[in-house]
């Protein structure tokens, strides 16, 4: 059986571009450089079961996580303890909820309400009914806080949601070309980087800890002097390319962001970042807020400013908004950035 020509000639040219697409991935640079014009624009991207390369598995800590939103509970429960001069010492934590023990009816009807307004809203799909993060009952002399299983899970996603970008911005200091970074399942997230034969490197980026801080912006050094006064540090921006005299003492913990979330602002319905700090944070901020009206107030994540909003007045009650010229997507991602999420390598 003879085969076709017009067969032939269709295997011919098969093969050739074949060939010519895979040209640019053996040649050198200024080879490919002098024939550009005739040559495919990029090589073929190689995975690792081409090229080799470093494959980690992340996973959000879920037990850090419930831990850190109880103690961030336990800690305002107190405060409301205190304002109503109500032993601090009535509340504690027992197993996965929060048990505030108080003899006096009286007093339970105080601290009730103040109690049940800790608890912030869990977003929902479609028309289902709202709910919140914690469930508070009552029994005899003992009010239970316990979390609740969509506030727990609302929070793992945004924890996922933090870590992605996160390790985005780490993994781009490697320099490694078409990495893939996904998220696996509700927890986990997968990192493979074609090429990064050490994996030593990635390691130490993807294993510490995201150093998140406030800082007080030094308005009467220029951000472009090669020698800054002590205690002054010129740091670059993450986004802009700018540079920022920022005082080198930290005003207020990363630490103490409870949560963070991206919105709009209903009078102007630009995109906007609202915060919360924890109680200890809250008190931190009102006092900077009052001290430092007109002044700008930066946020810095591993050694570079993300934004350094002006404080327009004092906020007193450890909730805030950040605004400035940044889209709806660069809004999502400063509010992911923002608090702390526990990740660890499986």
């Amino acid at each position: 059986m003879r085969t076709s020509k017009w067969a032939v000639m269709a295997y011919v040219m098969i093969t050739l571009f074949g060939i010519l697409a895979a040209l640019p991935n053996i040649l050198p640079a200024s080879v490919q450089q002098q024939y550009s014009s005739f040559l495919p624009a990029k090589p073929v991207t190689l995975g690792l079961d081409l090229k080799g390369g470093s494959h980690l598995v992340l996973e959000v800590d879920a037990a850090g996580l419930r831990q850190a939103r109880l103690n961030t509970l336990l800690d305002d429960i107190r405060g409301a303890l205190r304002t109503e001069r109500v032993p601090t010492s009535s509340a504690r934590i027992a197993g996965d909820s929060i048990a505030v023990k108080i003899a006096d009816q009286a007093d339970r009807d105080k601290v009730m309400p103040k109690i049940q307004e800790l608890a912030a809203p869990v977003g929902t799909l479609g028309f289902g009914t709202a709910t919140s993060d914690i469930e508070v009952t009552t029994a005899d002399d003992t009010i239970t806080i316990k979390l609740t299983e969509a506030g727990l899970s609302e929070r793992m996603t945004a924890a996922v949601d933090q870590s992605l970008e996160i390790i985005r911005r780490r993994v781009d200091q490697v320099g490694v070309a078409e990495p893939l970074i996904q998220r696996v399942g509700s927890d986990r997230i997968l990192v493979q980087l074609p090429g990064l034969q050490d994996p030593t490197r990635l390691r130490q980026l993807l294993g510490s800890t995201a150093q998140m801080s406030f800082h007080m912006v030094d308005t009467s050094v220029d951000p472009n002097t090669a020698t800054p006064p002590r205690g002054v540090d010129i740091l670059a921006g993450a986004n802009d390319g700018a540079k920022y005299a920022v005082e080198s003492r930290v005003a207020i913990s990363g630490e103490r962001l409870a949560d963070a979330k991206a919105g709009f602002n209903q009078q102007t319905n630009e995109p906007i970042v609202s915060f919360t700090f924890d109680s200890q944070g809250a008190r931190q901020f009102a006092e900077i807020t009052r001290d430092n009206v007109g002044l700008p107030f930066a946020i810095v994540l591993d050694g570079k400013v993300l934004t350094a909003p002006r404080i327009n007045e004092p906020i007193p009650g450890g909730q805030g908004q950040i605004s400035g010229n940044f889209t709806a997507q660069e809004a999502t991602v400063l509010s992911a950035l923002l608090p702390p999420a526990p990740c660890r390598r499986r």
